[in-house]
């Protein structure tokens, strides 16, 4: 299908590289507050006891692409009470949270992380997780998310990211797995 976005972003957009920030997402229309903004089309998701599977997965690229990857992964907790296949076979029904990593592979990794300048967030409920406008938004303006509100510290993940871009003069042409 033709029509079919490419990408996540459901906004006209465009990607700018500032100085002093790296590459930012920068709106190119104005934006109503609680409009739709990303979705999480494009990204690479893995459960908590998945992680052979994601080396698995920063195996297949460089050494400089498997860096880039753990910056635009994050670590993530669900704790949706809705499904079945979340809760533990005892008495007491305890809540079983979900933990794991995702990597976004599309234009919504390049969002900036801001606190009190975020314009954009998620909306979580039992079927959406999408991010929307936190308040309007100019044209012009970059879209600046908080990292805070939805990264999860994941033991052996963070162990990973802390691999990431340390003398990466040797690596550069190696695979992830090689250098673990």
């Amino acid at each position: 299908n033709s029509d079919e976005l490419l990408t996540g972003l459901l906004v006209p957009f465009e990607v700018k590289m500032i100085d002093e920030k790296g590459r930012g997402v920068y709106a190119t229309q104005f934006i109503a507050k609680g409009s739709p903004i990303w979705i999480p089309k494009y990204q690479a998701v893995f459960e908590h006891d998945d992680q052979e599977d994601f080396e698995d997965f920063l195996s297949m690229v460089t050494w400089k692409q498997a860096c880039d990857l753990l910056q635009w992964c994050y670590g993530y907790e669900d704790d949706d009470d809705d499904d079945d296949d979340n809760y533990e076979e005892d008495d007491n029904e305890e809540e079983v949270t979900n933990v794991g990593v995702a990597c976004v592979l599309d234009e919504g990794s390049l969002f900036n992380h801001g606190e009190e300048e975020a314009n954009v967030g998620y909306f979580l409920s039992w079927e959406l997780d999408d991010m929307i406008a936190l308040r309007d938004i100019q044209a012009g303006e970059e879209l600046i998310q908080d990292y805070d509100t939805f990264d999860e510290s994941i033991d052996w993940f963070e162990r990973l990211v802390d691999k990431a871009w340390v003398d990466d003069s040797e690596n550069s042409e190696h695979s992830y797995r090689k250098e673990l």
